[in-house]
């Protein structure tokens, strides 16, 4: 385990926080994931277009 700290946020700390940006409590501390770039968008749309194309082309893999 790392380092001790002064503070130590519980699940009940965490349920009092107000709804909207991405938190997450992991080994009592709190993190906040940022919200994707549009670069990070576009990468994820690109590769789901290229992906899809693959597997529901000519060979009929599945669905995506």
């Amino acid at each position: 385990m790392g380092t001790p700290r002064a503070l130590w946020f519980t699940y009940e700390d965490y349920l009092l926080l107000p709804e909207g940006d991405r938190r997450e409590l992991i080994e009592g501390d709190f993190h906040v994931t940022p919200a994707p770039s549009p670069k990070h968008q576009r990468i994820c749309v690109e590769l789901l277009v290229r992906l899809r194309a693959h597997v529901e082309g000519a060979e009929r893999l599945g669905k995506v």
